[in-house]
């Protein structure tokens, strides 16, 4: 398939993704540009985010090997392409997913919620 960028039409918009976050058989997350990777990789407790996406993977049966991770902090979305096994989740989406998950498992969310302040994307 794709080794150094992935390309995907969201609603009727071309998309890049242009860095691979990780790696494996089963699963491959990409991240559309320097933003959402460097708020991916610098947040507190991000080395739990590729983690939380395979166990959520494991846990619901959910068949996607790719996750393509958007720069979007307007809206919260999330689109399941099956025929590609692709998930593409918004960077809102996904900062409101890790609190939320955060605060179930009573962890501390006051960190992060002061990084995302800090770094201007305000859930």
């Amino acid at each position: 398939m794709f080794r150094r960028k992935r390309g995907l039409e969201i609603e009727r918009q071309e998309k890049t993704f242009k860095y691979l976050g990780h790696k494996t058989k089963k699963l491959e997350i990409w991240y559309e540009n320097e933003r959402v990777r460097d708020i991916l990789t610098s947040m507190p407790y991000s080395n739990a985010v590729v983690e939380a996406f395979r166990t959520f993977k494991e846990d619901s049966k959910a068949n996607y090997q790719h996750l393509l991770i958007t720069d979007n902090m307007d809206e919260s979305d999330n689109w399941y392409y099956r025929r590609r096994k692709t998930w593409v989740v918004s960077l809102k989406y996904v900062l409101e997913l890790f609190i939320g998950v955060l605060s179930l498992q009573n962890i501390d969310v006051v960190p992060l919620r002061r990084f995302i302040a800090q770094c201007g994307c305000s859930t």
